[in-house]
């Protein structure tokens, strides 16, 4: 999730465009730097729930390898978890685009306001209409599995479907629990929330679900940035339900695509996949068995459990960065991406790190959480 403060919660200085153009030259080929830095500069550098089921159904979404998917990620601060996000983007084969650079952070929604002017863009110069657009916060992804991959699992959602990631915990607002619920009912696994940090689907889709989360306000007025970006989308596709208008917008129950780790322990496994050239991290989930194209570090929880899995995977070796190669740019994770995570890190960290037993029997949101679901629940 991008915010503007550190790990410690301490606001941090803005990076200036000269760090995005040095963090371009260790990335990038010398060729292709002088075309990646000027797209940078224009901000362009490159009702239901979804089960991950391959070709079942209507077939709606080419799997063709031709079919571009394009990685769009806010980034007013380029920071080391961005540069891995678009190594690990180029590395299977998908267009990175970090959107945003240098521009002021006005709160979450600064990502819709950035992502729906970029997407605009990118529809009237570079993209088709039926290529894909893959929105992710770019200070806790990164992607693990190629192109193909992703295409094959998305293949089967229905013609102008956005597929959102889900999570466990409906929040910010624990409220909503009871509506979202009834607009999406489909309770198989835990993750039946939707979480605004992973989104993808045909660019013209995108577009429009993006256009209603800006411009469909009540006042009309365009949304503002100091809004809370998963509070807007919440409140927009359940007004759109209201409505009887639903936006076209399908849940990742299963995780096939997006893992969010915002959880009281790991739902998921580090696991190597035998390829061709080689062997490739993975995380596969406990419960449904999908092995997931993004791991979402989002959360308290979360971010502690990506910075562990960086650490455990060996992703930056498989990625082909070094550490020294990043440490000229700030972080946003409690600590750097391929720092082990002890347990003396962690205490370092406390009350930041939840773990059972230390804050009087908190659940760092999660028992607060249950409590206002189980009783709507038990009223509804």
């Amino acid at each position: 999730e991008t915010t503007c403060r550190s790990a410690s919660g301490m606001p941090v200085a803005r990076t200036r465009r000269t760090t995005t153009l040095a963090a371009l030259a260790v990335l990038l080929p010398a060729s292709r730097f002088s075309r990646a830095w000027l797209e940078l500069r224009r901000g362009l550098a490159q009702p239901r729930a979804f089960h991950g089921s391959v070709g079942r159904g209507n077939v709606a979404m080419s799997a063709s390898s031709d079919v571009e998917v394009h990685v769009l990620a806010c980034a007013t601060e380029y920071r080391q978890e961005t540069a891995i996000l678009q190594r690990s983007a180029a590395r299977n084969g998908l267009r990175f685009h970090a959107v945003g650079i240098g521009e002021p952070w006005g709160g979450f929604a600064t990502k819709f306001l950035a992502y729906e002017r970029a997407v605009r863009d990118l529809l009237a110069k570079a993209v088709r209409p039926t290529d894909l657009v893959m929105l992710l916060d770019a200070w806790d992804t990164v992607i693990l599995a190629p192109k193909e991959e992703l295409l094959q699992k998305v293949s089967g959602l229905p013609p102008g479907t956005v597929l959102c990631g889900a999570e466990r915990v409906c929040g910010p607002n624990h409220f909503l629990v009871g509506r979202i619920e009834q607009l999406y009912p489909d309770g198989r696994t835990p993750w039946r929330y939707p979480n605004s940090g992973g989104i993808i689907g045909p660019a013209q889709a995108v577009a429009d679900l993006l256009h209603g989360l800006v411009y469909d306000t009540e006042d009309g007025r365009p949304l503002p940035a100091d809004e809370n970006d998963q509070v807007r989308l919440h409140d927009y596709l359940l007004k759109r339900a209201e409505m009887r208008n639903p936006f076209p917008f399908v849940l990742d129950t299963s995780c096939s695509v997006f893992q969010c780790m915002y959880e009281e322990q790991p739902q998921w496994d580090c696991v190597s996949e035998e390829v061709s050239s080689g062997s490739r991290p993975r995380i596969q989930n406990h419960l449904t068995g999908e092995k997931p194209v993004v791991a979402h570090g989002n959360g308290h929880t979360g971010r502690w459990f990506l910075s562990a899995m960086y650490s455990e995977m060996k992703l930056l070796d498989h990625l082909g960065l070094e550490r020294q190669e990043l440490e000229h740019l700030p972080h946003e994770l409690p600590v750097p991406p391929g720092t082990e995570v002890t347990d003396e890190i962690k205490a370092e960290y406390c009350p930041w790190w939840y773990m059972p037993g230390m804050h009087k029997g908190a659940t760092d949101g999660f028992a607060t959480f249950y409590m206002i679901r189980d009783m709507q629940r038990n009223t509804g």
